[in-house]
Protein backbone atom coordinates (compact mmCIF):
# COMPACT_ATOMS: atom_id res chain seq x y z
CA UNK A 1 0.00 0.00 0.00
CA UNK A 2 1.00 3.69 -0.91
CA UNK A 3 0.00 5.68 1.90
CA UNK A 4 0.55 9.95 1.89
CA UNK A 5 -0.40 11.47 5.01
CA UNK A 6 -0.71 15.23 5.72
CA UNK A 7 1.61 16.11 3.04
CA UNK A 8 2.45 20.21 2.36
CA UNK A 9 4.94 21.65 0.56
CA UNK A 10 4.72 25.70 -0.22
CA UNK A 11 8.19 26.35 -1.39
CA UNK A 12 7.68 24.51 -5.12
CA UNK A 13 8.21 26.25 -8.24
CA UNK A 14 6.12 23.60 -9.63
CA UNK A 15 2.98 24.38 -7.27
CA UNK A 16 1.98 24.22 -3.85
CA UNK A 17 0.38 20.73 -2.36
CA UNK A 18 -1.44 21.68 1.08
CA UNK A 19 -2.23 18.74 3.59
CA UNK A 20 -2.96 16.01 1.62
CA UNK A 21 -4.32 12.58 2.18
CA UNK A 22 -4.02 10.01 -0.20
CA UNK A 23 -4.17 6.32 -0.24
CA UNK A 24 -3.47 3.52 -2.88
CA UNK A 25 -4.49 0.42 -2.04
CA UNK A 26 -2.19 -2.65 -3.24
CA UNK A 27 -3.32 -3.80 -6.62
CA UNK A 28 -5.49 -0.80 -7.03
CA UNK A 29 -4.76 2.13 -9.70
CA UNK A 30 -5.77 5.20 -7.98
CA UNK A 31 -5.76 8.60 -10.41
CA UNK A 32 -5.05 11.89 -9.40
CA UNK A 33 -6.28 14.81 -11.81
CA UNK A 34 -6.04 18.64 -11.78
CA UNK A 35 -5.53 21.33 -14.00
CA UNK A 36 -2.53 22.78 -14.70
CA UNK A 37 -0.27 23.96 -11.97
CA UNK A 38 -3.00 22.14 -9.34
CA UNK A 39 0.27 20.64 -7.90
CA UNK A 40 0.49 17.08 -9.20
CA UNK A 41 4.44 17.14 -10.57
CA UNK A 42 5.01 18.52 -6.89
CA UNK A 43 3.54 15.54 -5.44
CA UNK A 44 5.08 13.00 -7.68
CA UNK A 45 8.28 14.63 -6.98
CA UNK A 46 8.04 14.80 -3.10
CA UNK A 47 6.95 10.69 -3.79
CA UNK A 48 10.24 10.25 -6.19
CA UNK A 49 12.37 12.12 -3.76
CA UNK A 50 12.91 14.75 -6.35
CA UNK A 51 12.30 17.76 -3.61
CA UNK A 52 11.34 18.05 0.07
CA UNK A 53 7.90 18.29 1.63
CA UNK A 54 7.79 21.36 4.16
CA UNK A 55 5.40 18.47 6.51
CA UNK A 56 3.74 14.75 6.17
CA UNK A 57 4.68 11.76 5.33
CA UNK A 58 4.81 9.15 2.25
CA UNK A 59 4.49 5.45 3.57
CA UNK A 60 5.44 1.96 1.00
CA UNK A 61 4.27 -0.86 2.75
CA UNK A 62 3.93 0.96 6.13
CA UNK A 63 7.65 2.17 5.92
CA UNK A 64 8.87 5.80 5.83
CA UNK A 65 9.99 6.67 2.25
CA UNK A 66 12.79 8.70 4.45
CA UNK A 67 13.60 5.36 6.39
CA UNK A 68 13.96 3.20 3.35
CA UNK A 69 16.21 5.58 1.81
CA UNK A 70 17.73 4.18 -2.00
CA UNK A 71 16.17 0.70 -1.70
CA UNK A 72 12.90 1.52 -2.12
CA UNK A 73 14.07 3.05 -5.99
CA UNK A 74 14.22 -0.81 -6.41
CA UNK A 75 10.42 -1.70 -6.22
CA UNK A 76 9.38 1.24 -7.67
CA UNK A 77 8.83 2.88 -10.94
CA UNK A 78 8.90 6.58 -11.61
CA UNK A 79 8.21 8.08 -14.70
CA UNK A 80 8.19 12.40 -14.02
CA UNK A 81 7.33 15.20 -16.17
CA UNK A 82 10.72 14.95 -18.88
CA UNK A 83 11.64 15.89 -21.90
CA UNK A 84 11.76 13.44 -25.23
CA UNK A 85 14.67 10.50 -24.76
CA UNK A 86 17.08 11.22 -26.78
CA UNK A 87 19.75 8.38 -27.72
CA UNK A 88 21.01 6.92 -30.83
CA UNK A 89 19.63 3.02 -29.53
CA UNK A 90 16.91 0.97 -30.79
CA UNK A 91 14.06 0.28 -27.98
CA UNK A 92 15.67 -2.84 -27.20
CA UNK A 93 18.74 -1.69 -26.84
CA UNK A 94 17.49 1.63 -24.26
CA UNK A 95 15.70 -0.77 -22.34
CA UNK A 96 18.52 -3.21 -22.49
CA UNK A 97 20.62 -0.92 -20.64
CA UNK A 98 18.37 0.36 -18.42
CA UNK A 99 17.38 -3.14 -17.37
CA UNK A 100 21.65 -3.50 -17.28
CA UNK A 101 21.76 -0.34 -14.71
CA UNK A 102 18.80 -1.58 -12.35
CA UNK A 103 21.05 -4.85 -11.92
CA UNK A 104 18.59 -7.42 -13.81
CA UNK A 105 20.08 -10.76 -15.12
CA UNK A 106 20.73 -11.29 -18.40
CA UNK A 107 17.96 -14.21 -18.89
CA UNK A 108 15.13 -12.07 -17.63
CA UNK A 109 16.09 -8.61 -18.64
CA UNK A 110 15.63 -10.05 -22.03
CA UNK A 111 12.58 -11.62 -21.25
CA UNK A 112 11.56 -8.32 -19.92
CA UNK A 113 12.48 -6.48 -22.85
CA UNK A 114 10.89 -8.68 -25.37
CA UNK A 115 7.19 -8.69 -23.43
CA UNK A 116 7.56 -4.62 -23.20
CA UNK A 117 8.69 -4.32 -26.76
CA UNK A 118 5.65 -6.67 -27.56
CA UNK A 119 2.69 -5.69 -25.16
CA UNK A 120 3.43 -2.03 -26.19
CA UNK A 121 4.00 -2.48 -29.56
CA UNK A 122 7.11 -0.65 -29.38
CA UNK A 123 9.14 -0.37 -32.90
CA UNK A 124 11.75 -2.46 -33.35
CA UNK A 125 14.00 -0.67 -35.86
CA UNK A 126 15.07 3.09 -35.78
CA UNK A 127 16.81 4.63 -32.29
CA UNK A 128 14.51 5.67 -29.93
CA UNK A 129 15.48 9.91 -30.54
CA UNK A 130 13.27 9.49 -33.93
CA UNK A 131 10.01 7.60 -32.41
CA UNK A 132 6.74 9.54 -32.46
CA UNK A 133 5.34 11.45 -29.76
CA UNK A 134 3.02 8.38 -28.98
CA UNK A 135 5.94 5.56 -29.11
CA UNK A 136 8.22 8.17 -26.97
CA UNK A 137 5.47 7.99 -24.42
CA UNK A 138 5.26 4.21 -24.55
CA UNK A 139 8.67 3.41 -24.64
CA UNK A 140 8.67 5.98 -21.27
CA UNK A 141 6.47 3.76 -19.37
CA UNK A 142 8.23 0.52 -20.99
CA UNK A 143 11.44 1.83 -18.71
CA UNK A 144 9.23 2.23 -15.58
CA UNK A 145 8.97 -1.48 -15.68
CA UNK A 146 12.27 -2.74 -16.69
CA UNK A 147 13.04 -3.66 -12.85
CA UNK A 148 9.41 -5.52 -12.59
CA UNK A 149 8.46 -2.70 -10.04
CA UNK A 150 5.80 -3.42 -7.33
CA UNK A 151 4.60 0.25 -7.61
CA UNK A 152 4.22 2.75 -10.28
CA UNK A 153 4.05 6.44 -9.32
CA UNK A 154 3.39 8.06 -13.29
CA UNK A 155 3.45 11.60 -14.60
CA UNK A 156 0.49 11.88 -16.78
CA UNK A 157 1.43 8.53 -19.00
CA UNK A 158 -1.69 8.69 -21.25
CA UNK A 159 -2.08 11.99 -21.69
CA UNK A 160 -1.93 13.59 -25.31
CA UNK A 161 -1.80 10.12 -26.90
CA UNK A 162 -4.01 9.17 -29.54
CA UNK A 163 -6.88 6.16 -28.61
CA UNK A 164 -5.30 3.59 -29.96
CA UNK A 165 -2.10 4.01 -27.99
CA UNK A 166 -4.17 5.20 -24.87
CA UNK A 167 -5.84 1.60 -25.03
CA UNK A 168 -2.57 -0.39 -26.02
CA UNK A 169 -1.29 1.60 -22.65
CA UNK A 170 -3.95 1.28 -20.24
CA UNK A 171 -4.45 -2.66 -20.77
CA UNK A 172 -0.64 -2.96 -19.75
CA UNK A 173 -1.51 -0.67 -16.77
CA UNK A 174 -4.63 -2.77 -15.87
CA UNK A 175 -2.55 -6.21 -16.37
CA UNK A 176 -0.12 -4.71 -13.68
CA UNK A 177 -2.39 -3.83 -11.54
CA UNK A 178 -4.44 -7.59 -11.81
CA UNK A 179 -1.40 -9.40 -10.82
CA UNK A 180 -0.86 -6.91 -8.20
CA UNK A 181 1.03 -3.74 -8.93
CA UNK A 182 0.26 -0.45 -7.21
CA UNK A 183 -0.28 2.51 -9.27
CA UNK A 184 -0.61 5.92 -8.64
CA UNK A 185 -0.93 8.21 -11.89
CA UNK A 186 -1.95 12.14 -12.50
CA UNK A 187 -3.58 13.28 -15.55
CA UNK A 188 -4.98 16.65 -17.05
CA UNK A 189 -7.59 15.03 -19.13
CA UNK A 190 -11.26 12.97 -18.17
CA UNK A 191 -10.90 10.95 -21.09
CA UNK A 192 -7.56 9.47 -19.25
CA UNK A 193 -9.90 8.20 -16.00
CA UNK A 194 -12.14 5.66 -18.10
CA UNK A 195 -11.00 2.38 -18.05
CA UNK A 196 -7.99 2.74 -15.91
CA UNK A 197 -8.75 3.91 -12.88
CA UNK A 198 -10.37 2.07 -9.48
CA UNK A 199 -9.86 5.15 -7.54
CA UNK A 200 -9.52 8.90 -8.40
CA UNK A 201 -8.78 12.11 -6.31
CA UNK A 202 -9.46 15.57 -7.68
CA UNK A 203 -6.56 17.99 -7.12
CA UNK A 204 -7.08 22.00 -6.95
CA UNK A 205 -4.56 24.89 -5.90
CA UNK A 206 -2.96 22.24 -4.01
CA UNK A 207 -5.84 20.59 -2.47
CA UNK A 208 -7.83 17.59 -2.83
CA UNK A 209 -11.25 18.73 -2.93
CA UNK A 210 -13.02 15.51 -4.04
CA UNK A 211 -11.82 11.47 -4.03
CA UNK A 212 -13.76 8.52 -4.41
CA UNK A 213 -14.20 5.30 -6.40
CA UNK A 214 -13.95 6.26 -10.16
CA UNK A 215 -17.03 4.55 -10.98
CA UNK A 216 -18.87 6.72 -8.25
CA UNK A 217 -17.28 10.02 -10.08
CA UNK A 218 -18.23 8.31 -13.68
CA UNK A 219 -22.31 8.71 -12.55
CA UNK A 220 -21.62 12.02 -11.47
CA UNK A 221 -19.76 13.25 -14.68
CA UNK A 222 -22.14 11.11 -17.16
CA UNK A 223 -25.78 13.04 -14.79
CA UNK A 224 -23.91 16.59 -15.12
CA UNK A 225 -22.54 16.53 -18.41
CA UNK A 226 -19.52 17.30 -17.59
CA UNK A 227 -16.86 17.00 -20.40
CA UNK A 228 -13.36 18.89 -19.28
CA UNK A 229 -10.81 18.48 -15.88
CA UNK A 230 -11.72 22.47 -16.03
CA UNK A 231 -15.87 21.65 -15.19
CA UNK A 232 -15.23 18.73 -12.99
CA UNK A 233 -13.17 21.31 -10.53
CA UNK A 234 -15.71 23.77 -10.64
CA UNK A 235 -18.00 20.87 -10.04
CA UNK A 236 -16.47 19.80 -6.61
CA UNK A 237 -14.98 23.25 -5.16
CA UNK A 238 -16.63 24.68 -2.00
CA UNK A 239 -18.21 21.20 -1.83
Amino acid sequence: MLKIKKLTSRSSSKGIIDNIDLVCPTGKIHAIIGNKDAGKSTLLDIIGSRTCADSGVVYIDGETIKSLGEQYRSFVGFLFLSEAICCRLTSDEYLDMLGAMYGVSDRIRKAKVEYLVESLNLPNEGYVDSFSYDDQKKLKLAATLVHSPRYLVLYEPLDGVSTATKRVMSDVLRDLAMNGTTILYTTSHIDCLDEVADLVSIIDAGKIIYKSYYMELKKIIAKDCIQDTSSLVHTFNGI
